[in-house]
């Protein structure tokens, strides 16, 4: 209906022309002009009586044909229980708590991030691109797409060939340092190293879940501990406190003090991740006396041992000098003296750990288990006591492999490593 109107004005228009007469220039006193829109005004709403809304097809709820004044006050108050706009009603779209603020310039800093995309990627109007990357920056609200949106800056002036470019990258420098951003603007090799140190680092986790599979778990201990004291950025390093968990607790499950450490140490360092809530799990269960696994059995239904025999791995020769022997220093100097003596050309050394009270002499490093069985078929033979005199038969002594070295250390188990030792390496 409006259409068809529409389209009768624009005909009528059409047809009277630009002149309409002359006389007053005020509508109201030039007589032709006021004809003209009277009769336009009838072939457009017909006769229509003169008053309020007189527009609207359906009046009912604006006219008042009672004459009644408590009717009228009546159907006047729902109307207005029905149209007006309370407080409440204009406040409840408005973020008014610091959770709803927060959750408000989140989305407007993300939409103003995807519209920045948007433009620069999509549409390639890189000025307008600029405008919205401009406008998120410059907020001033603290927001993970901040660091992104100058970076997006910098890229399109360095690519422009603009001196706003160096602004923006010194910048970034500043203000997040320690960033990948960052160290992709200070390094253009930056990505390739991290996916080859990403790579080596899911090649290593994989070969320490096969030791784990295969129960060698003194070699699992060795690669967490190396990998939870030397490399914070490995991307499995939460894993490995799990697994260092795990394979205390298969190779020594009585022992919950040293079961509890990692996971702890895990809980502390990283409460909200997947790992850390895993771990605060495995330290409930433990509270309660339950084990985290079961321990590995052999056939006899006995623990299996810890230690693992590894021809091929590094050997120490180790001298257990307890509390009550006094001091280590003669001990100690006789066996450098052997050393310089029989094995100068091995480069050996010699250092004490405290362990148990006492003290470990420790001689290292033996390429291979062959090497390190020499040394100690030298160190007890009789032509050695014109050196070390009486010190191989006053007190224990064996080889053992850098893995069982480190599990030895943390277990303190010296009577389990013995019988491993007479065990594996027989005499």
């Amino acid at each position: 209906e409006e259409e068809r109107r529409l389209m009768a004005q624009q005909k009528r228009n059409k047809n009277s022309g630009a002149n309409l007469g002359s006389g007053s220039k005020w509508y109201f006193y030039n007589q032709k002009v006021s004809s003209n829109g009277f009769n336009e005004f009838r072939v457009n709403w017909g006769q229509r009586k003169l008053e309020d809304d007189w527009r609207r097809s359906t009046k009912t709820s604006f006219t008042f044909d009672t004459e009644d004044p408590e009717a009228i006050d009546s159907l006047q108050l729902t109307m207005g229980s029905e149209d007006s706009l309370t407080v409440d009603m204009l406040k409840a779209d408005l973020p008014l708590t610091p959770e709803a603020m927060d959750s408000s310039n989140n989305r407007l800093m993300n939409s103003l991030y995807m519209l920045g995309i948007i433009y620069k990627e999509q549409l390639k109007q890189q000025n307008e691109a600029i405008k919205y990357f401009k406008m998120l920056e410059n907020r001033g609200v603290e927001h993970p797409k901040v660091l992104p949106a100058i970076y997006q800056l910098y890229l399109i002036y360095n690519k422009k060939g603009a001196p706003e470019a160096k602004g923006y990258k010194d910048l970034i420098l500043k203000k997040y340092p320690g960033s990948e951003i960052a160290e992709m603007l200070e390094d253009p090799d930056y990505l390739e190293k991290k996916r080859e140190k990403e790579l080596a680092d899911l090649n290593a986790y994989s070969k320490t879940l096969e030791n784990y599979r295969y129960q060698r778990y003194p070699k699992v201990l060795a690669q967490c501990n190396e990998i939870i004291e030397n490399d914070s950025t490995n991307q499995y390093l939460y894993k490995y406190y799990l697994l260092k968990a795990f394979s205390i607790g298969k190779s020594n499950p009585g022992n919950s003090n040293r079961i509890k450490e990692p996971l702890q140490e895990l809980y502390n360092l990283a409460p909200n991740s997947e790992e850390g809530k895993e771990a605060k799990l495995y330290l409930d269960r433990l509270a309660k006396g339950y084990t985290i696994v079961q321990p590995d059995t052999n056939k006899n239904n006995t623990v299996v041992s810890p230690y693992i025999y590894d021809e091929e791995m590094e050997h120490y020769f180790v001298l257990v000098f307890p509390s009550d022997a006094g001091k280590i220093n003669a001990t100690e100097y006789k066996v450098g003296n052997f050393n310089k003596e029989f094995f100068k050309s091995s480069r050996l050394t010699v250092k004490s750990f405290e362990f148990n009270g006492g003290q470990l002499l420790v001689v290292r490093v033996f390429p291979k288990q062959l090497d390190a069985q020499d040394y100690l078929q030298a160190f007890n033979h009789p032509t050695a006591r014109t050196t070390l005199g009486k010190t191989a038969e006053t007190y224990d002594h064996f080889i053992i492999n850098s893995a069982n070295f480190q599990e030895l250390i943390k277990s303190s188990d010296l009577t389990g490593y013995l019988d491993f030792f007479k065990e594996k390496y027989p005499q």
